[in-house]
């Protein structure tokens, strides 16, 4: 039998002998998961161990270890590719997969026909999936725009065989050139996650600024953003105290003619609060008079404010909400710049 002295002084002879004579294939194949040849031969960069492993094992959506077996190929090709080129070990090992990844499906659902139609995307996608959270745009831009596969606009908005979008991947777990990539290579920026979160909305609660702008920024003829959500998103930003994206929101709803109401779980909200708003307002108030004008102008509000009482009048709840949050959470910037 073959032992993993050999395998690891590169004798790679040894294997293939064991894996050609049909009296020792089993043994062979025993020695295969025994000593997870694959992941050895994928941790020494040993392309010929790796062909060989795969071609008597198959490597599928169903091997127990194929998600931490591609990140570290990925993370490996992408410190030690100097060429610009996805190198052959990655090909050989993406290329193997999606093949055995069908044939297993089909095992699997012999009377399913929900994956008969461009079945490989779904398992091109989950690869895909593992490239983004890897952080390797090389490998994203090979399964997406190269020789070897071309993803169409539907292929690149399809969910991988475990129900995860590309983009959504990228938005959580990516980082910035991969999100702009798939974005500008026709992700939908509609995109919902399996909650029924948007982009737009995932991107504000996991306070990704800069994924935000470049949205709002490049697809807001497009977004479809309810006042509901559009509110809900103020509220959390405000609360990050993330002012660059209360800003940009700001900007997406005037371009949007959108008006809202911000967003509440608790119903007291304003009766709770409003001694601290006057305490606050006491404790910032030549700052706040000295924008006050400006305010009032942008708000349609007329307010009336001294050391011992708040009056407002002719305030709509949209904007008296708003005010209100911005104020107890002590965002005077945000009261300035609006």
């Amino acid at each position: 039998m073959v032992t993993i002295e050999e395998i690891l002084n590169n004798n790679n002879e040894t294997l293939k002998t064991q894996l050609t004579n049909e009296n020792n294939r089993v043994k062979a194949i025993q020695a295969i998961i025994k000593y997870d040849l694959l992941k050895v031969a994928v941790n020494r960069s040993d392309y010929e161990l790796i062909k060989e492993v795969l071609e008597y094992y198959p490597f599928h959506y169903k091997y127990s270890d194929y998600e931490s077996i591609f990140s570290n190929v990925f993370k490996k090709s992408e410190h030690e590719n100097t060429d610009g080129e996805v190198d052959d070990i990655v090909k050989l090992l993406i290329k193997t997969f999606i093949q055995e990844s069908i044939k297993k499906r089909k095992e699997i659902t012999e009377n399913d026909d929900s994956l008969k139609l461009n079945e490989d995307v779904y398992f091109r996608n989950l690869i895909l999936n593992i490239a983004i959270r890897s952080k390797n745009l090389l490998v994203v831009k090979y399964l997406i725009k190269s020789e070897d596969y071309c993803a169409s606009i539907e292929d690149i908005n399809t969910k991988d065989v475990y129900n995860e979008y590309p983009v959504v991947t990228a938005l959580n777990d990516g980082n910035f050139k991969i999100f702009k990539y798939l974005l500008d290579h026709g992700a939908d920026c509609n995109t919902t996650n399996n909650n029924g979160f948007s982009l737009f909305m995932i991107s504000v609660f996991i306070n990704k600024t800069e994924e935000f702008e470049y949205l709002t920024h490049n697809f807001s003829d497009k977004i479809n953003e309810d006042e509901r959500n559009v509110a809900r998103a103020t509220s959390k930003a405000l609360e990050n105290k993330n002012n660059t994206m209360e800003k940009m929101i700001t900007d997406y709803c005037l371009i949007k003619n959108i008006k809202f109401n911000v967003y509440y779980n608790d119903s007291n909200y304003f009766m709770k609060k409003i001694s601290d708003l006057v305490n606050i307002i006491k404790s910032n108030i030549f700052m706040i008079k000295f924008n006050l004008l400006m305010i009032c102008f942008k708000l349609k509000t007329i307010f009336c404010v001294s050391l011992k009482n708040f009056i407002l009048t002719r305030m709509n709840e949209m904007n008296l909400s708003w005010f209100i949050q911005c104020v107890c959470s002590n965002n005077i910037n945000s009261i300035i710049y609006y």
